[in-house]
């Protein structure tokens, strides 16, 4: 599933009958915390107070009342965001700290 320089080269991002979905979530997972690890908060005005958004992954962003729950927002909504693309066949998926998720052709 994952190379040596942390490729994740999933079939197909949504089958689970090989065990192969538990890892592609892991991976995603880790794709997800290190992207969010590069965030930017920053206020709003808006009732949840502030945003939290990481450059280069457009359509993806976390809201809290606090650094922290914006930041976990984010994370959440990372996951998602890298599952709808690898199951899209997107290409655009930004590498994270040595992890890049792309789908297998």
């Amino acid at each position: 599933m994952a190379s040596t320089t942390g490729a994740a080269r999933p079939q197909s991002p949504a089958d689970t009958s090989n065990g192969s979905g538990a890892v592609l979530e892991k991976l995603i997972e880790r794709w997800a915390v290190a992207a969010a690890s590069h965030a930017k908060v920053r206020a709003i005005n808006d009732p949840e107070g502030l945003v939290a958004t990481v450059v280069g992954i457009d359509g993806a962003w976390g809201f809290g009342s606090s650094s922290e729950e914006a930041l976990e927002d984010l994370q959440s909504v990372l996951i998602d965001w890298a599952t709808l693309k690898l199951e899209d066949g997107d290409e655009d998926i930004p590498g994270m700290e040595g992890l890049h998720l792309v789908v297998a052709r």
